[in-house]
């Protein structure tokens, strides 16, 4: 079994925006030594993904259904086979060092560690200049720099670092969740609330790669109502719910193939 292995959740987009930001993820994963797993959830494979570094691509058919960040994840708990995963967004980096440094506090006695504390967004500019090998920018001291500046980071947001027990223990990610919003709440949620121990590296910076963002694939697309309700669910659930939910969960983790 592999030590760390990345889980790199993907859907292209027609501008190619994505592809290219996940081009610098892959990289910079490869630059840092850590495997990386990329799950396409998808209707049909990216075929114009052409990788430099050995990645393990898996596709999930979407079969016309909303990405679904936490059913890509899930799948890739089953192709990881680690005792530590990292769980990468496709347009999210930190520096090197903050991710071996978030992977040596799992190593030791924490089960999850958010590897930064601020998240700088990147315009288009920034971006293509990172991946044409330019330096990082400098990060403001905020927790966000955008209009998004009052959107609580949760703890498994953009990157997250933890035991694969960890994982498994609270059934992975809920997959009820469609289209984006509220998927990365509910297993930060799900992971406190199980007395898992909990850490961030609050002084280190995250990097959030350009790409198109309209309020129809965020607020305003058509399930961020209902993920709203189950986000909503995961904080106001009794133990009892939480504890029944999570052998469920556990139960489909460790059986699907």
């Amino acid at each position: 079994m592999t030590d760390v292995v990345a889980i790199v959740p993907y859907r292209a987009d027609e501008q190619g925006f994505r592809r290219r930001n996940l081009e610098i993820v892959l990289a910079w994963l490869y630059e840092a030594a850590v495997p990386a797993v990329l799950i396409e959830h998808s209707d049909e494979p990216d075929i114009e993904l052409e990788l430099a570094m050995p990645v393990t691509r898996v596709h999930i058919p979407a079969i016309g259904r909303p990405f679904n960040k936490a059913r890509a994840c899930n799948a890739g708990f089953s192709h990881a086979r680690a005792t530590i995963l990292a769980l990468v967004d496709a347009d999210t980096f930190v520096p090197k060092a903050a991710l071996h440094a978030s992977i040596e506090a799992v190593r030791g006695e924490l089960d999850v560690v958010r590897p930064y504390g601020r998240l700088l967004e990147l315009d288009e500019d920034a971006t293509r200049a990172i991946g044409e090998g330019g330096p990082l920018p400098d990060a403001p001291p905020a927790a966000r720099d955008d209009a998004r500046e009052d959107e609580r980071i949760p703890l498994c947001g953009g990157i997250a670092v933890l035991k694969s027990s960890a994982f498994e223990s609270v059934g992975g990610m809920d997959e009820r969740f469609e289209g984006w919003g509220g998927e990365d709440d509910a297993l930060s949620v799900a992971l406190t609330r199980a007395g898992l121990q909990c850490g961030i590296l609050e002084q280190g910076a995250a990097f959030h790669l350009a790409h198109p963002r309209s309020v129809e694939s965020r607020y305003g697309h058509a399930h961020y109502a209902g993920n709203l309700e189950r986000a909503r669910w995961w904080y106001e659930a009794s133990e009892e719910e939480i504890a029944r939910h999570m052998r469920a969960s556990r139960e489909r983790l460790i059986s699907a193939p």
